[in-house]
């Protein structure tokens, strides 16, 4: 190893283990957050995965983060330290893992992209705090790169080993990602072992073959013409080189033989991953172990499916700008003056098209980041397949050792992409695109080596355009992270504890939904028992571990789905043995969940008949088992907003806390006279409040928006639309059973006749939100 990579990998830990901890006292996300953290205190307490309660993810991650909770004591922005240097370790990882190939400073883009893409949601959370299984796996994939990039470079079948176990321990943090870094690591000994028999030439065939087989049947569940584009065709073409056409041909003269290397391989895998399976086959038999734990025919591909995004425009042409850059950079005919015209033009349009159309009504920064984010999930695939044509045309040149550490970057680059389905939006790009980061620096590197050493290139040397291509990363970077690192320098001074367990600090113009929080914990603590069971729905078991109290049913994430109908039953039966005193629910802001309401509904029969609200914190509700005795506590927002100011700002949080203080007061005469603004993008903006806060009271903002002229307007009302009308059906099923059709009539009222229109309107997000609004305003 170049003795400059170690200070600069050190600097590369260093400074993003500190950017991490920055946010380690910074908001928190409620669904998924608090069940990981409510889980891990479940297995704290003795509970065991699977067993005692359902869960996607393997015991070595419970584990792991039970003993990290432990040790923080329960304290959440400790154990939010221990996860930073956890990323902090990958991010560094990734630098060593290329520097080699890339080059010492074009290797840091990968680092630094990786960490400013992880997202921050200013008034909300930082994403990089919550202990998803997913980022002890990515440490896992690419310490398992590293170690195999030592097998190819020096040999040794100590090295294969410890790439067995490698997956093993990330198949014991997360199912998929163990699975394809063994993968990933089959598909490199295929390639730089030996394939000296007949029996090594079998084993290396079956092991391919048998791997590329298991990977696209991971597709049959919920096949889609984009994912299998995206995703199956670049492990088509990684098994298809090393089974065939890289057989064998990176090998050393020392390597060992293909049969050997797969079985220590297999050998490291299995030793590590037996010590927990062995125990949960017992106790759960081979078809409980295939469903449960593996999610063999247990539907849930099909139930968190999500499919690729819709490109935009401007996403649309920075992809293929960047194809097109790499094209001039890879031709050998291009000229200075033709790709310095190019490069204009490609300015020029884009100046032209941001100018004409581009309305960005959350800023530049915001704006601009939003369309890379969509851009990655084009550009993503088309650096891999990039890397596996760099790769097949490096080993036609036989330069083995520089085809073989390429080899390993291509290979855990398009495995580890796989992670990405079945639920394909940023957060799971940004988990599963390290590698894809850097393989797509890497071939950078390559392109701009190539182009230096001709006599038309735009430098004089690689070096003389390293450097600044790094800085422009680090400056956009900077300004991606920048104005989140001052909003949470400023929130966090003041930080306000949610309770002993988790402390909490967003800006106080987003802070309601923290306040709620906190009150429901304080409520709870104070009316049940230390450790008391009490139902928490549909993902609210955050509340439970900062009150400190237990579950009675083993569901602690309720999509429709999963648990599924069945799984319902079984529960119901249980709560009707032994009910809980106390139910934690939502009245409103079901987000991820906004379908799980209506399609639980057997359980909320049950507890309409048998519980009362007993307390309301905005959108919190603490139902009380019983006959009322006494009224409810009902908390509204802690400010009520008169104007439409307060919902037209840029920020996402500010702008739905407005939108809730503001129907939190309003009366029907005011919700008649609000008036969307005249100006297009605060037009775009208060309907995005409308969207957000999903409720029917601002039935007039989003029917004086589809009136508009201006397409855009005109779309973000539909959008709004759609969101209005799945609140307001998870609204009318939720627990406290207070909301009836009668409360909206006054509010949909004034527009009746723009509503009888538009529910003849050809577009689907209209037509049914008009329908709604209609059927709850009952015959005139």
């Amino acid at each position: 190893m170049n003795r400059a990579v170690v200070p600069i990998a050190a600097l590369v830990l260093l400074v993003s283990v500190s950017y991490f901890a920055m946010f380690r006292s910074y908001g928190f996300q409620l669904e998924d957050e608090g069940t990981l953290l409510f889980q891990l205190d479940r297995v704290s307490r003795g509970d065991r995965p699977y067993l005692d309660f359902a869960t996607g993810y393997t015991p070595g991650f419970f584990r792991v983060g039970a003993t990290l909770l432990e040790a923080a004591r329960a304290d959440v922005p400790t154990l939010r330290v221990f996860i930073a240097l956890v990323n902090g370790a990958t991010a560094a990882a990734m630098y060593v893992l290329i520097a080699p190939l890339s080059g010492p400073v074009l290797a840091l883009a990968a680092p630094i992209t990786w960490v400013a893409l992880i997202p921050v949601f200013p008034g909300d959370f930082a994403s990089f705090n919550i202990p998803y299984p997913a980022w002890f796996a990515a440490l896992c994939y690419v310490a398992g790169a590293l170690v195999m990039r030592g097998f190819v470079a020096h040999g040794g079948l100590a090295r294969v080993f410890a790439g067995g176990v490698l997956a093993a321990v990330a198949f014991s943090f997360k199912i998929n990602a163990g699975a394809f870094l063994l993968a990933a690591c089959t598909f490199v000994v295929c390639m730089a072992a030996c394939r000296g028999t007949g029996l090594d030439r079998a084993a290396a065939a079956a092991a391919v073959l048998f791997m590329a087989t298991a990977i696209g049947l991971t597709f049959l569940s919920h096949p889609t013409v984009v994912d299998l584009s995206v995703h199956l065709v670049p492990v088509l073409a990684v098994a298809a080189l090393s089974g065939v056409f890289l057989a064998g041909k990176l090998a050393r003269a020392d390597a060992p033989r293909i049969t050997i290397a797969l079985l220590v391989l297999a050998l490291g895998f299995v030793l590590p991953t037996a010590a927990w399976v062995v125990p949960l086959l017992s106790e759960l038999g081979p078809a409980g172990f295939a469903k449960t734990v593996l999610l063999l025919g247990s539907g849930a591909a099909s139930v968190y499916h999500e499919g690729h995004p819709t490109p935009e425009l401007y996403a649309v042409v920075l992809t293929l700008s960047a194809v097109v850059l790499g094209l001039l950079l890879a031709g050998r005919a291009h000229r200075r003056r033709v790709l310095q015209v190019m490069l204009a033009a490609a300015v020029v349009f884009g100046a032209v098209l941001v100018s004409g159309s581009a309305l960005m009504p959350m800023g530049l920064l915001s704006s601009v980041g939003l369309q890379f984010e969509n851009a990655i999930f084009w550009l993503a695939p088309i650096s891999n397949l990039a890397g596996i044509g760099l790769l097949a045309a490096t080993s036609a040149r036989r330069d083995r050792r520089e085809s073989a550490m390429l080899a390993v970057v291509v290979v855990f680059a398009v495995t580890m992409y796989l992670q990405l389905y079945p639920r394909t939006d940023f957060m799971h790009v940004v988990m599963a695109v390290p590698g894809t980061l850097c393989l797509a620096t890497v071939v950078m590197g390559r392109l701009l080596a190539d182009a230096s050493s001709r006599d038309d290139t735009l430098w004089s040397s690689k070096a003389s355009v390293e450097l600044p291509m790094v800085a422009a990363v680090a400056i956009v970077c900077v300004l991606r992270v920048g104005p989140v690192l001052t909003r949470a320098g400023a929130a966090c001074g003041d930080a306000s504890g949610a309770s002993a367990r988790v402390a909490l600090c967003v800006e106080t113009g987003a802070n309601d939904d923290v306040a709620a929080f906190r009150r429901t914990v304080a409520y709870l603590d104070k009316h049940a028992s230390p450790g008391e069971e009490v139902l928490a729905f549909p993902a609210l078991t955050g509340v439970l571990f900062g009150a400190g109290l237990a579950s009675p049913v083993p569901h602690d994430y309720w999509f429709p789905g999963r648990p599924d109908a069945e799984e319902e039953q079984t529960m119901l039966a249980e709560l009707r043995r032994v009910p809980p005193r106390f139910i934690v629910t939502l009245n409103s802001g079901w987000g991820f969940f906004i379908e799980a309401p209506a399609y639980f509904e057997a359980t909320r029969r049950l507890v309409l008949d048998e519980y009362r609200l007993a307390a309301r914190f905005e959108r919190f509700d603490v139902l009380v088992r019983g006959d009322a005795t006494s009224p409810a506590k009902v908390e509204g927002a802690a400010e009520v907003a008169s104007g439409i100011e307060g919902i037209t700002v840029r920020g996402v949080a500010e702008r739905r806390q407005g939108m809730r203080r503001l129907l939190s007061g309003i009366t029907p005469a005011s919700a008649r006279d609000l008036r969307l603004p005249a100006d297009t993008a605060l037009a775009v903006l208060a309907l995005r409040a409308v969207r957000d806060a999903g409720d029917l009271r601002a039935t007039g903002l989003a029917v004086q928006g589809y009136a508009r002229s201006e397409d855009r307007v005109k779309q973000e009302a539909a959008g709004a639309m759609f969101l209005v009308t799945a609140s307001t059906r998870a609204a009318l099923h939720r627990w406290a059973g207070d909301l009836a059709p009668k409360d909206f009539r006054p509010y949909v009222e004034p527009w009746l006749g723009e509503l009888r229109r538009l529910a003849d309107s050809d577009e689907p997000r209209v037509r049914e939100f008009a329908r709604l609004a209609l059927e709850l305003h009952g015959p005139t």
